[in-house]
C-alpha cells in the first residue's frame, strides 16, 4: 500500500486506459484549508516535496477537471467525463478554491449544514468493528502490563494548545477517585500543533492518583482506547464521534465550532452538552454508576437513526459511479 499525490493521482487519471478517474472526497474540516496551511502539519523533511506536488490552491480538494485528458491546447478536455462526489464534507463555505471543488461536484452532502449527512466516521463499528473489539484486548495487555487487565480506565485526549490544561490535574484526580478508575490520556493525533505526549506526561506527573500516558498513534488502536474505555474526555471532534459510535458517557471540552455542530445535530438530545474543565465532574457524574440519570439508551437510538442516514446518502452516490446500478446493499 501507498499514498499517492495529488500529482501523481492527476498524471494516472489522465494516461490510463480506465481514466478519467472518478474522485470521492471523504470528509473532515476539509473547506478551509488552503495548500500553504497544510503544508504547516507535515515534518519538515517532507514539506519541499509537497510544495513539487501541488496542483491547485486547496490542501484536501480539487475541482473533477483536473483528473480530465488535457486537449490540444493543453485545456481539460470536457469532452470526457468524470464524477466527483462531495460526501460529508466540513466548514463551508470556506476558501474559494475549496468551495469550488464542492460545488463542481455531481453529489455534495455536508456534515454541518444543509443538505446535510453525518460524518463518514459514524460507520467505524458497522464497518470495522470485529478489528477493533480483537484490538480492544491487545490494547489492555498493553496498557496494564502488570496489572489485571479488566482494570477499568477513562480515556483522556486533549489538544496541546487547550486553555483550560492548569486545572486538568486535580480535576482527573477528583474524577479517578470518585470513578475508581485510572486515568489514561492518549492521542487522537500529534501532527504539529495538535496533541503532545509529553504533555500528558507533565500533566499525569502532577497528579495524586495513578495515570498512563500511552503512545500507541495507530487509528485501530486509538478506536480500540474508546471502545473499552468506561467514558471519553475529550477535545478532538472525532473522539467525540467515536466515543458516541460506541455508546460511552462523554464529555466535550469543545475548543471549536465544529464540536458544538456534531453535538447538536447528530448527537443523542441528552448528550448535547459541552463542559469547562471545572464542570467535567458535574457532566460526568449524569451518565456515571449503575442507575445513571442519564442512560445510553437515547445514544444507541440516535445512533441507528445516524448510521441509516449515513447509508441512505451512500447508496444515492454509490448509483451515480456504477452504471448497472450493482451497489453494495446494506441491511438495518
Amino acid at each position: 500500500d501507498r499514498i499517492y499525490s495529488m500529482k501523481e493521482v492527476q498524471n494516472m487519471s489522465r494516461t490510463s486506459p480506465y481514466g478519467p478517474f472518478d474522485i470521492i472526497y471523504t470528509g473532515g474540516q476539509a473547506m478551509g484549508c488552503s495548500y500553504d496551511w497544510a503544508l504547516k502539519y507535515l515534518p519538515e523533511e517532507y514539506r519541499k516535496i509537497a510544495e513539487n506536488e501541488k496542483i491547485y490552491e486547496c490542501a484536501y480538494l480539487f475541482p473533477k477537471e483536473l483528473l480530465l485528458p488535457l486537449d490540444n491546447r493543453d485545456r481539460p478536455d470536457t469532452s470526457t467525463k468524470n464524477i466527483a462526489i462531495s460526501n460529508s464534507i466540513g466548514g463551508y463555505p470556506g476558501i474559494s478554491e475549496c468551495n469550488r471543488a464542492a460545488e463542481t461536484a455531481d453529489y455534495t452532502v455536508y456534515r454541518d449544514i444543509e443538505p446535510l449527512v453525518p460524518d463518514s466516521a459514524v460507520m467505524v463499528k458497522e464497518l470495522y468493528g470485529d478489528i477493533i473489539s480483537s484490538e480492544v484486548e491487545d490494547l489492555r495487555k498493553t496498557i496494564f502490563i502488570d496489572e489485571d487487565p479488566n482494570q477499568k480506565y477513562i480515556a483522556v485526549q486533549h489538544h496541546m494548545h487547550f486553555d483550560q490544561i492548569d486545572s486538568l490535574p486535580h480535576i482527573l484526580d477528583e474524577i479517578a477517585w470518585k470513578t475508581n478508575c485510572t486515568i489514561v490520556f492518549f492521542a487522537a493525533g500529534t501532527a504539529p500543533n495538535h496533541d503532545s505526549f509529553e504533555l500528558y506526561k507533565t500533566i499525569a506527573s502532577e497528579m495524586v492518583e495513578d495515570a498512563i500516558v500511552y503512545r500507541g498513534e495507530h487509528v485501530w488502536s486509538t478506536v480500540a482506547m474508546i471502545a473499552g474505555a468506561e467514558a471519553v474526555l475529550s477535545t478532538s471532534l472525532h473522539v467525540r464521534i467515536m466515543s458516541f459510535v460506541y455508546h460511552k458517557p462523554r464529555v466535550a471540552w469543545c475548543t471549536e465550532e465544529k464540536h458544538e455542530k456534531f453535538i447538536n445535530l447528530w448527537d443523542a438530545p441528552d448528550m448535547r452538552i459541552c463542559s469547562d474543565v471545572e464542570s467535567t465532574w458535574d457532566t460526568l457524574s449524569l451518565y456515571w454508576g449503575q442507575y445513571p440519570e442519564i442512560t445510553q439508551d437515547m445514544t444507541k437510538a440516535y445512533y441507528a437513526k445516524t448510521t441509516k442516514k449515513y447509508m441512505q446518502s451512500f447508496h444515492t452516490w454509490a448509483a451515480l459511479l456504477d452504471e448497472s446500478n450493482k451497489v453494495i446493499k446494506y441491511s438495518y
